[in-house]
């Protein structure tokens, strides 16, 4: 699916990000904090690799969405 969001379609939810803190600066954090969350999974919870490989995919995913934004 194509996510074509006009700032129209989105309104106020498409307002930029402040100047000092702008998506470059966000998704190098966000990579780690999902490792660091896909390894509390594993070692932690003690789920199965079939979990984390999951919620890794359902996380890449969602990062790259918001890289759309």
């Amino acid at each position: 699916k194509s996510y074509n969001l006009t700032r129209k379609k989105m309104g106020k939810c498409m307002t930029p990000l402040p100047k000092q803190i702008q998506k470059e600066d966000i998704m190098p954090s966000l990579s780690k904090a999902i490792e660091e969350f896909l390894e509390h999974l594993a070692v932690i919870r003690g789920c199965t690799e079939h979990t984390v490989k999951a919620y890794r995919r359902d996380l890449e995913k969602f990062k790259f969405f918001l890289a759309l934004l």
